[in-house]
């Protein structure tokens, strides 16, 4: 029963996104003498870092059975405050930004914990407005 063509449609389905991934790597090889170059890896490494990041706590969160809506206001807070600190230095910059994203994660903790309220997708939706 396991290679039944329904199965078999499935998992191609499944795979489907990493596939493309791959065509669309090897087209743009054969297109750019650029593409696989040391600067390209690295630039590509640097861009997608941050979002990555982002992602895999998010991923926490949804496997947790919970919405973080509040993601993008509090990076771009933590972000702003940053930039206002690095006049103090790289290390306060930094001590800033991770301070700010901290606290609004223990705020948004604190009203689901403490307040008793039930859904996140509300808690968050509240932490993004007021961030914003």
């Amino acid at each position: 029963m396991d290679g039944t063509p329904l199965r078999v449609t499935l998992r191609a389905l499944q795979a489907g996104p990493l596939l493309i991934l791959a065509v669309l790597a090897l087209v743009m090889t054969f297109a750019s003498p650029y593409f696989l170059t040391r600067a390209n890896l690295t630039n590509l490494g640097f861009q997608t870092s941050i979002v990555a990041v982002l992602a895999l706590g998010q991923l926490v969160v949804i496997l947790t059975r919970g919405v973080d809506l509040s993601v993008g206001a509090v990076v771009a807070l933590s972000a702003v405050l940053g930039a206002i600190a690095a006049g103090l230095g790289g290390a306060a910059a930094l001590a800033v930004m991770l301070a700010t994203g901290a606290a609004v994660g223990l705020l948004n903790g604190g009203i689901l914990v403490g307040g008793r309220v039930l859904n996140p997708f509300i808690v968050t939706l509240g932490t993004l407005s007021i961030v914003r």
